[in-house]
């Protein structure tokens, strides 16, 4: 479909051209090889219609019927105008029946109309000589025939007005056949009388139903006179009127002769108008080859300077796109490699300011350049300017010659510019900047090679975006590394606290002695070899070591220092790690005790018939009174819960007990706090959702009497109404769900004024009644 009307355009853009009413404008790429393909389109049929040119010019010699013999539309038309002129002025039917018909949506009807009518007007010689035969030469039978004629003339002209003009020219054809089969019929075959109105029918019937009626028209008649002159010979038919002599052999033969004169003159006029057209067509087609010649050739050069301005673009984009880690340095050299690779004057970037308000020049070429960024220079997004205009309309703007251009405004500092152009710099629907291009030519900087430097700009806006998330990213990157480095060393100085450890640790190797670091020996004019202990880029240690002042350290052995730093930074950071893992551990698992501890307190206060324990004795389970007791000895073991004490499990024994033993009353005394733990969990929950019910069953109460006497409606921080009660949608007479999503505007009588309202909702906002 886009292929299609693109061919369209560019037909219409030829047609324009041809007939002067438009001038070739930049077309875009599709459109240019849609153009290139309707060129030779156009090439190829200017030959076949010269071939068919040719054939023509050789067959209108052989035969007038190859052209149709029609008068040309400038003719036709003229006669037309004239015909309606006519048909105006003389309001009589008469004149108007007897004249050619006009048909205003058909040419080739309204040509075929008039040759029909102009046959007929001499074709009308015919009644006209028959009724002369009948008046003067006394001849009766030649009265009916010329009534018979007469009336059929006028049946044609009636069918040709009524727009049947095909179908009239055959019964015209027929009818002339007929007429001659007639005098053939009256002569008994004498061919004497019937050579002139053979002659007419023939050509008659060429006139009118083109090149292959003759022939046909021909067969027709020597097959009625073979039957004719059979049928004399038979003695079936007879002569029934004497040969034409005197007076009425002068009317038949003068009649007949002036006839054929007449068709003649029809048959070379026509052919004459037809070669003529033939000859303006050719001189047509030469003019219309010759300049799309011209055309092709233009359009060859204007596609080859825009694919050399593609190319170029290209060039420069790749070339720019690849320097992302520098954005001044990116900006720097896509100015200096569009001037210079375009042949421009002046090069400039513009970059759009956060607020969207402001552009500022970001690179320019040579000292200009340079003058302006130590200025500062900036622009507002405004169509003052033609770079404000560019970023404010997110599409170019050209001046072809700025000594013609009313909006432009010189730069003193650029008084050669000649020619400028201004494209945005777009990624998405976000405009990053403005590339401004600057020649000292007229004219050189247009809408032909705008394409090149729109594409070019859409690659340069992207590098420019390429580079600004470069950039934000390794300033997050460093903010990373910065906060991990602060983070560390945080860590440690927490670790190295003074309190539970030194604030300082370190370990000597001497002599094949590890020896504690205490104090700091005086290494300055010693060779030393230094390597700092890096913990996520922060320094917390380093390594040094010491030896003869003739000492030279290696590379090998400088890397492997490093590597061994490197090793002993994770290894010292895994034990801080988990020293203080286990500190936060121990300190957990006090804070548990501490609430179990807190929970069983709360539990036994909170109960009523406070029972110390149970006792299991003689086959049955007692509960223990407070001043009971046994005087047998007692084996206890303590019941703990997340490692508090909660009770203990008593045990009379004389004896001691096995270790089989012990351990099945371990494992009962686990479950048992587990068990007891459970059970005091459970009847805590319990109480609370006792109390919650209470509370909620007091809760509805409130609500139902506030129901009851007041509207209430709840609101978001906005207005927007989330709940109200029945007595306020029975107050409002809106639904609720008319009501919630609206806010009270909805029921604002006008009584209150703005300030009140606005006042009212600030206080609702910060909490206030």
């Amino acid at each position: 479909m886009t292929e299609h009307n693109s061919s369209d355009n560019m037909q219409n853009r030829i047609n324009n051209i041809f007939t002067g009413s438009d001038v070739p404008s930049p077309a875009s790429l599709k459109e240019m090889e849609s153009l290139r393909n309707r060129v030779r389109e156009l090439e190829e049929q200017i030959k076949l219609q010269e071939t068919e040119t040719a054939k023509i010019k050789e067959e209108a010699l052989q035969s007038s019927g190859s052209f149709g013999l029609y008068p040309s539309s400038d003719s036709l038309h003229r006669t037309a105008t004239s015909k309606v002129n006519t048909q105006a002025v003389q309001k009589s039917w008469l004149p108007s029946f007897f004249t050619a018909p006009v048909f205003a949506d058909d040419l080739e009807k309204t040509q075929s109309a008039k040759l029909l009518y102009q046959i007929i007007t001499v074709v009308w010689a015919i009644p006209v000589i028959l009724f002369l035969i009948w008046l003067f030469g006394n001849r009766p039978e030649a009265i009916g025939p010329a009534i018979i004629i007469a009336m059929g003339l006028l049946a044609l002209m009636w069918l040709a007005r009524s727009g049947w003009v095909n179908l009239a020219n055959g019964f015209m054809a027929m009818m002339i056949v007929l007429v001659f089969g007639y005098a053939d019929y009256i002569n008994a075959g004498n061919p004497q009388p019937s050579t002139l109105m053979i002659a007419v029918t023939i050509i008659m019937s060429g006139l009118l139903l083109g090149r292959r009626a003759p022939v046909i028209t021909a067969v027709l008649v020597v097959l009625t006179h073979i039957v004719i002159v059979y049928l004399q010979m038979q003695g079936v038919i007879k002569l029934n009127s004497e040969p034409a002599v005197g007076f009425e052999n002068m009317v038949i033969t003068g009649g007949m002769t002036l006839v054929i004169g007449f068709l003649f003159q029809f048959v070379i006029t026509r052919l004459q108008v037809s070669l003529e057209r033939t000859r303006h067509n050719e001189r047509e087609l030469q003019v219309s080859n010759r300049e799309l010649r011209e055309l092709g050739v233009s359009l060859e050069k204007r596609v080859q300077d825009r694919t050399r301005d593609l190319e170029l673009a290209s060039e420069v984009g790749r070339t720019v796109t690849a320097k992302v880690n520098d954005l001044n340095q990116l900006l720097s050299d896509a100015v200096e490699q569009i001037r210079s690779r375009f042949n421009l004057y002046y090069t400039q970037v513009y970059l759009t300011d956060r607020a969207g308000r402001m552009i500022t020049l970001r690179a320019g070429t040579g000292a200009v350049g340079k003058q302006l960024l130590q200025r500062g220079h900036q622009l507002l997004i405004s169509s003052d300017s033609l770079n404000g205009r560019a970023a404010l309309d997110k599409r170019a703007v050209i001046v072809l010659d700025t000594s013609k251009h009313p909006a432009f405004l010189p730069n003193p500092l650029l008084p050669k510019t000649r020619s400028e152009m201004t494209v945005p710099l777009i990624v998405g629907d976000q405009v990053l900047g403005v590339l401004d291009m600057q020649s000292d030519v007229p004219n050189s900087l247009n809408e032909n090679n705008l394409p090149a430097f729109e594409s070019l700009a859409g690659q340069l806006a992207v590098a420019i975006q390429n580079a600004s998330l470069f950039e934000q990213a390794n300033q997050a990157r460093a903010e990373v590394i910065e906060q991990a480095k602060r983070l560390s060393l945080d860590n440690w100085d927490n670790f190295l606290n003074a309190v539970e450890r030194s604030e300082k640790i370190g370990y000597v190797f001497n002599q094949n002695e590890i020896l504690p670091y205490l104090n700091q020996p005086n290494v300055a004019e010693a060779n030393t070899l230094d390597t700092p202990i890096l913990v996520a880029g922060a320094e917390i240690g380093k390594i040094q070591i010491v030896d003869d002042a003739d000492r030279q350290w290696t590379v090998d052995e400088s890397n492997l220092i490093q590597n061994t730093a490197m090793q002993l930074a994770n290894h010292i950071e895994n034990l801080r790690l988990l020293a203080q893992s286990e500190k936060y551990r121990t300190e957990a698992e006090q804070v548990t005790k501490r609430l179990t501890r807190e929970g069983w307190r709360e539990y036994f206060a909170t109960q009523k018939d406070q029972v110390n324990g149970f006792a299991y004795d003689q086959y049955q389970v007692l509960p223990l009174s407070e001043n009971g007791h046994y005087a047998e000895s007692l084996q206890t073991h303590p019941i703990y819960v997340r490692d508090e004490q909660v009770g203990e499990l008593a045990i009379v024994q004389n004896e001691s007990l096995n270790e089989e033993t012990n351990e099945i009353i371990n494992a009962v005394t686990q479950q048992l706090s587990t068990h007891i733990e459970n059970l005091r969990l459970l009847e805590q929950t319990e109480q609370k959702r006792i109390e919650a019910e209470a509370l909620l069953r007091e809760l509805d109460s409130q609500k139902f009497a506030l129901d009851q006497h007041s509207i209430v409606a709840i609101t978001d921080q906005t207005g927007e109404i989330l709940y109200a009660n029945d007595k306020f949608v029975e107050i409002s007479k809106y639904s609720r769900e008319e009501l919630l999503g609206q806010d009270h505007r909805i029921l604002n009588s006008g009584y209150h004024s703005k300030e009140f309202m606005r006042n009212l909702w600030v206080t609702i906002a910060n909490g206030k009644v």
